[in-house]
């Protein structure tokens, strides 16, 4: 059964593959199931947001972006946001 899966709370199995059909299934959920999946997708963003960032770190990508903002600071050159 690869590719397919039982949804909890759900009778009927599900199988989607394409964005559209996952928006549509997301239609059907009620708001505190949509919640919970809007939770999911913002954790798992974080996630893989947080582990780029600490490769890029560890390999020196961020260094020279780094290094110009050390140098903005030191001549004055932020101002607050708005």
């Amino acid at each position: 059964m690869s590719g397919l899966s039982r949804i909890p709370g759900r009778r009927s199995l599900a199988y989607m593959s394409t964005v559209t059909e996952i928006k549509a299934a997301i239609s059907q959920l009620t708001l505190e199931e949509r919640a919970e999946v809007a939770r999911c997708l913002h954790e798992w963003e974080d996630d893989a947001w947080d582990k780029q960032i600490q490769q890029d770190l560890a390999a020196g990508k961020l260094d020279g972006l780094l290094a110009k903002v050390d140098d903005d600071i030191d001549h004055g050159k932020l101002r607050d946001l708005p």
